[in-house]
């Protein structure tokens, strides 16, 4: 799935199901994979990526380049260089 891909791309860790081609597309540093239809396994998953170190360094670099203020301040730039045209 091109999701997965893109996240990858940058650089930020998937939760993924072990389905088809999905274990042999997702290094195991960037993704919690698990089986399908066990909601506690993506809990536990979700639960990892958001408390262990590698988890928090996604997370800051997640809410440098995506958070609404990254993307306030990428707007105002743009408007700015518009008005000073």
């Amino acid at each position: 799935p091109l999701n997965l891909i893109e996240a990858m791309a940058h650089g930020l860790p998937v939760v993924t199901t072990r389905w088809r081609g999905i274990p042999e597309m997702v290094p195991d540093q960037y993704a919690g994979l698990v089986e399908p239809r066990d909601p506690a396994a993506a809990a536990a998953a979700l639960s990892t990526v958001a408390t262990t170190e590698d988890g928090l360094r996604f997370r800051g670099r997640y809410e440098q380049r995506y958070a609404l203020r990254a993307h306030l301040e990428v707007l105002a730039g743009a408007l700015r260089s518009v008005a000073g045209s």
